[in-house]
Order: structure tokens, then sequence, then C-alpha cells
């Protein structure tokens, strides 16, 4: 609804991909240093020094570590906007070959939101001492109420700025700026209330902060791969497409997202502390098997989620999308991009569970490595890609790196860390692909029968469908699609279907299911 919202009052032009690449600069701060890396090296000496010397010892940690960090990211901040204030524009614009008012708003824009990775940074880390807590509704509202001020500022306040999209895009800059104040208001009364209530204390370096501070820098480098690969695709697009080649990028990457989220980031989440514990225990036979199983369990659910979301690309889009101004170009742009983007969901499934069997085994190296040869992969096929194919070109670029990425991965963590050999995941992957070819084949055939029903454009996309036809042919083929894919799983991979249908806690003995 959010993302939404926005493109349909500033369109894909030239505010929509200022907002959008500026937007993505404090979220990939976010995603790295919020609930990236600084979380999954903060957490634990959290957990630590609570369950060791108590709670109003894990309180004053937490305030110094918090208050340092902020400290060290105001003054990121302020280094940054003083960057963009003395950048030299017209050097900018010639070398990339831009137009000079579109370096110019980017800038404005850019400046202006990079407050928030102060913040949003902070907030991560109220929402991991709350997680260890046991607290999960407070931080699970907090990305809530962003949107829902954002949401409003984009429907009431939007419009209200004139029909100028880039003073439109200054009004939700300001409520991003103020969501951001919100939120962090949001979590005080509860982290009161569980007795580690935070006030700002005098920044300094204690033993804490220094394992913290160990942890974190193999943690950067590896999962910051992602990041820098976002960054890096929407850098070339602004500078390589024409104006709205940001947003249409965007777009497919949340549609992307959504079955990522639900699928391989919630499983990755779920496995890492029951392998944590098994590596611990020296328990190496059922981390295996648990790696395996977790490894099966995503690809049976990413596999054809990929397959379905690439089948039904235009029509999504369109649904969501189109209107205002955001046209029927923007919407065939996006859904190619989103197609290009879908194929890659089960990689990085598997990239995000073998990294989690990297962290948990205590080799953080091996998942940096592999995610540095990562990004000089992607940016090279990137700059081979985006000239002949466009947005599509970028987003195949980032599906086929993460193939190169999952693979390699793979064999070393095979070979080197002794996860055992790939013919069990093999065997089963033979029917996975097979029901998934099954379920490509009805979708098919529900396509050519709706061909004639429905106005189509080219490709499959319905670009001259009505809302209404899009949605009835969202429903169609969704319901067709699953319904296959569960009889042929249920027939050709029979032990993985099993396993999806018996999911259950089990103790600390066995491998998770």
């Amino acid at each position: 609804m959010r993302d939404a919202a926005t493109v349909r009052l500033l369109g894909g032009g030239l505010a929509g991909d200022a907002l959008f690449f500026a937007w993505t600069i404090p979220n990939a701060f976010r995603r790295l240093f919020g609930e990236g890396a600084l979380s999954a090296a903060f957490m634990p000496e959290f957990a630590r020094v609570l369950e060791q010397e108590g709670r109003d010892r894990a309180r004053d940690v937490a305030r110094v570590i918090i208050s340092t960090l902020g400290a060290l990211l105001v003054l990121l901040t302020a280094t940054l906007v003083i960057l963009l204030m003395l950048l030299p524009e017209q050097a900018v614009a010639s070398v990339l070959d831009l137009p000079l008012e579109k370096v110019d708003l980017t800038r404005r824009y850019l400046a202006l939101l990079l407050p928030y990775l102060a913040v949003i940074c902070v907030i991560a880390q109220f929402m991991g001492v709350m997680h260890t807590l046991g607290e999960f509704v407070v931080p699970a509202l907090a990305p809530v109420l962003l949107n829902v001020i954002w949401i409003v500022a984009a429907v009431v306040a939007g419009p209200l700025a004139g029909d100028d999209t880039v003073d439109r895009g200054f009004v939700i800059i300001a409520a991003i700026l103020g969501a951001s104040v919100v939120q962090f208001a949001w979590h005080l009364p509860r982290m009161k209330a569980l007795g580690v209530g935070f006030r700002p204390v005098r920044p300094r370096v204690t033993p804490e902060l220094r394992a913290v501070a160990v942890r974190l820098g193999p943690l950067l480098l590896a999962m910051g791969a992602a990041q820098v690969n976002v960054v890096a695709d929407r850098s070339i697009a602004m500078a390589a497409l024409p104006d709205g080649g940001v947003v249409h990028l965007y777009l497919g990457m949340r549609l992307m997202q959504f079955p990522l989220g639900l699928v391989s980031i919630a499983l990755s989440t779920a496995v890492f502390p029951v392998l944590n514990r098994m590596f611990l225990r020296e328990q190496v036979d059922a981390a295996v098997t648990t790696t395996r199983g977790a490894l099966r369990m995503n690809l049976l659910l990413s596999l054809p989620a990929a397959v379905g979301l690439l089948h039904i690309a235009g029509p999504l889009v369109g649904l969501l999308f189109e209107g205002g101004e955001f046209g029927r170009t923007g919407v065939e742009l996006s859904a190619r991009a989103l197609q290009g983007y879908a194929l890659g969901i089960p990689f990085l499934g598997v990239i995000m569970v073998l990294n989690r069997v990297c962290f948990a085994m205590g080799n953080a190296r091996l998942p940096m490595r592999v995610a540095g040869l990562a990004v000089v992969v992607n940016i090279g096929l990137d700059l081979a890609l985006v000239g002949p194919f466009g947005e599509a070109g970028l987003a195949a670029a980032t599906t086929l790196t993460a193939g190169v990425h999952a693979v390699i991965l793979h064999v070393l963590l095979r070979g080197r860390l002794r996860i055992g050999p790939a013919r069990p995941l093999l065997g089963s992957l033979k029917g996975l692909l097979a029901a998934t070819l099954v379920m490509f084949v009805v979708l098919s055939a529900v396509r050519l029968l709706l061909i004639p029903t429905f106005m189509e454009g080219e490709l499959g996309l319905f670009l001259d469908a009505s809302r209404v036809e899009r949605l009835m042919v969202i429903a169609v083929e969704v319901a067709a699609g699953a319904l296959a894919f569960a009889l042929a799983a249920r027939a050709l991979c029979r032990d993985d279907w099993r396993l999806l249908l018996t999911c259950r806690r089990r103790d600390d003995a066995g491998p998770a299911r």
C-alpha cells in the first residue's frame, strides 16, 4: 500500500527516481547496521550479560553500546551531509551523463533523508534488546507506524503540495523523518516496563563494546554484499536508464521480496539458534541433517513461488501500482524487472540458510569472501546486461549472481566444513523440479484459456486489462498453480511434502523439523 501510494503520487519519472534512490542509502544502512550485522553482533553479547550478570547489568551495557552507536551514527550522518553539500554537481552530471536537475534533486532528497539513518539504526538495537527479552509485539508494530504515516502523507498531504511531483517528494521525506521520531518514542515505555529503560549515557569503549566490534567486522563484510549490490544496481539504473528506471527496479524487487521474506528469511531466522546450539554441543550429524532439511524446505516453497511470480508479473504489477502518475509504460517495465528478479528467489534463500550455517559454526570468513566475489560478478553482469535489456537486464544480473553465489557457497561449505555430500539434496531437487514443471504447464494452459477472455499485452502482461480483469487473472492462475503444485509435490517429492505437513517443535536432542 505504501509503495502503491507513492508511485501513484510521484510517478516513474524524475521525482520518483530521486526519492527511491535517496531512500536506498539509509535503508541499506538500516538493513546492515540496524537489523543485520550489528544486531547479529550485539544480541549475543547482550544475552550473555543478561544470563550471567543479571538484567540491571545488561541494561547498563545496552545503554553504553547504543549511546556509543548513536554518537557514531550522528557523526557519520553529519559527515555525509557535509560531503553532499560540497558535491560538485556539474562534474558528477558530466561524468555520469545525467541531467544536472536529476543530480541536484537526488542530492537534496538524500541530504534530508540521512538523519533517518542514525535514528532507525538505534531503534533496531531497541528491537534486539526486546527480542532477547521475549517481547515481539511492540517491535513488530514499529514498521507499521512508518507505513501508516507515509501512506497518510502520500494520500492526504501529497496532493495538497500541488501538481509538482518534486514538492510532493519533499512531503514524503518529511513524513519519513516524523515517523522515525514516533518509532523511537514508541519503544521507550515497553523497554522501561521490561526493566531495561533507555537513557543516553556518555559514549565510551567497554569490554562488551570490544566484543561486539570483534564480531561485527566479518559480519559486516558477509552481510553487506547484498546491500552493496542493491546500491550498485540502482546507481547503474540512475546513470544508464531513462527516468523511471530506479522506480521500476524498486517495485520489481519489492514484490520479489514478499515470498523471500515469507519463506526464506523466516526459515533462516528460525533455524539459526537451533544450529548454533547443535554446533556448540558438537552435534555435527544433527546439524547436517537440519541444514539439509532447511535447504529442502526453502526450495519446496520458494521455487514454485518464483515460477508463479514470473507468470503473474504483469497482472500483479498493474493491479497494485497503475494509476495516478504511474501509467502503462511503468507497469510494463516494472513487470519485466519483476520477471528478471523472480527466479533468483530460491538461490537467495539458499544463500541465507548457508550463511546462517557458517555463522553458527563460528566461520564468518567464508561467506564474507564469497559475498565479495558476488559483488564483482553482479556489477560486471549489470554493466553487460543493462544496455541491451534495461531494467530486466539489471534484475536478471541479480538472479544470475545469486545462482553463482549459492553454488559456490554450497560447494565450499560442503568441502571445507564437512556439511556432507550434495547427493541427498540433488535427489530431492529432481522431484521438486518435476512438480514445478507440472505447475508451469498448468499455468501455461490456464493462460491460453484466459487470452480470448481478457485483453492481453505483449508477453502475457495484460497491459490493457482492467483492474477487475487483472484480479480475476491472478485469482484463477494462483489457485490453479497452487493446486497443481500441491498434487504434483505430494506424488513426486513425498519426503519433502511430508516434512512440510509435519513441521513441529522438537527438543534440542534431535534435528530441527
